[in-house]
């Protein structure tokens, strides 16, 4: 499912360069029958893994649409490539919970999320647009089949615009204006 909230600020003039960063926020499970995100850092075979991160527009202008790929350890490799996304201004974030079937393997098992891989929105640093994060799997993971959550292998994705703000250049820190 989605869900969106969007807060604007229809009077930005924002003209230097956007930067868009990723930051990982958690892992955890999707229920399958309720959609619940469950922070955890392991995850049993059984259960639906999920990552929840966020996109944020740390620089000075406006990113213009931009879209995100996430490459999902599963049987078949699958990447989920995202729609085009709504512009950010300067201080914008988005976070998304993106949930999963069919993991590889039980144990650690890489999920690489990137935004903007094709530079179409031309950031002023590169090098903070993707991140990776490791999932652990105990047991055997088991592979899912239409009658259960979504279709085989399908991932559920959850979108939410998160309040206006800026980023501290120095710590780091989201600061809700």
């Amino acid at each position: 499912g989605s869900n969106v909230t969007l807060v604007t600020n229809t009077t930005n003039t924002a003209t230097g360069k956007p930067d868009l960063a990723v930051r990982v926020l958690s892992t955890g499970t999707i229920n399958r029958f309720n959609n619940q995100f469950t922070p955890t850092s392991v995850i049993a075979g059984t259960d639906r893994p999920a990552i929840r991160f966020e996109v944020v527009n740390v620089g000075t202008g406006n990113s213009g649409t931009w879209n995100f790929n996430v490459l999902l350890p599963t049987a078949d490799g699958k990447i989920f490539s995202s729609e085009q996304q709504v512009s950010l201004t300067p201080g914008d974030r988005i976070e998304f919970t993106l949930g999963f079937d069919n993991i590889r393997n039980s144990g650690s098992n890489v999920v690489t999320i990137s935004a903007d891989e094709a530079n179409s929105i031309g950031d002023s640093n590169r090098t903070n647009n993707s991140a990776t994060v490791t999932l652990f799997i105990s047991g055997t993971p088991v592979t899912t089949t239409g009658t259960i959550g979504n279709a085989f292998g399908t991932p559920d994705l959850s979108i939410q615009i998160l309040d206006r703000g800026i980023i501290d250049r120095i710590t780091g820190q989201f600061i809700a204006t």
